[in-house]
């Protein structure tokens, strides 16, 4: 991607479901797997790449159910402030 191309920056916005997996959304987990691997990819040429990788979203999203909410908070994530 932009071959060599010297940036100052190339950053990519993906989700922890591409390190956790993300139940019934394997193709959602993969596609974020895939982002954050070209990241590292680039990386690994020594050129620029940045991945954030975004937690749940409150009151949004996959984790607005409030089962899935408490699922990932037992797990110590506690969802995204929308707000903030």
């Amino acid at each position: 991607v932009l071959a060599d191309r010297p940036l100052d920056a190339f950053v990519v916005f993906s989700s922890i479901a591409g390190v956790w997996g993300s139940g019934g959304q394997a193709g959602y987990a993969a596609a974020n797997a895939c982002l954050d691997g070209l990241v590292e990819a680039r990386r690994a040429r020594g050129l620029a790449g940045t991945s954030v990788a975004w937690g749940p979203w409150a009151e949004a999203g996959m984790a607005a159910d409030a089962q899935a909410a408490e699922a990932l908070r037992r797990r110590g994530l506690i969802a995204l402030d929308p707000e903030r």
